[in-house]
């Protein structure tokens, strides 16, 4: 057998449960199928959340869930954008933003890649 990521076993995992699945639960059932042991286990967690975050076939939902992206609606992984907050103290609103960067993405030379 081809050696598999840890995301493609979390999508197997996710798949054979038909619903988003707590991390905690998922990290449980990823570290079962691998044969970790604990060691291996508590060491690997934080990557392989980095890498879930990262990963386009997976979703956060709320209270730490997770899901397949394919299962979701569009409502649920569209982001509002116009809704956003800020950090700073800036008070732009989004056509600000755009007003202001619009400019500079006219004048990038391709020939600077």
């Amino acid at each position: 057998m081809p050696n598999r990521s840890l995301q493609d076993v979390a999508e197997k995992v996710m798949k054979r449960k038909k619903k988003p699945v707590d991390f905690r639960k998922l990290w449980d059932d990823v570290c079962k199928e691998v044969n970790f042991t604990e060691s291996e286990k508590k060491s690997k967690m934080a990557k392989f959340y980095n890498s879930m975050t990262l990963d386009s076939r997976f979703i956060q939902l709320e209270k730490n869930t997770w899901g397949l992206k394919s299962r979701q609606s569009y409502s649920k992984i569209k982001v509002n954008i116009e809704t956003l907050e800020l950090d700073d103290e800036d008070d732009l609103d989004f056509e600000d933003l755009v007003d202001e960067n619009s400019d500079s993405y006219d004048s990038i030379s391709l020939d600077t890649y």
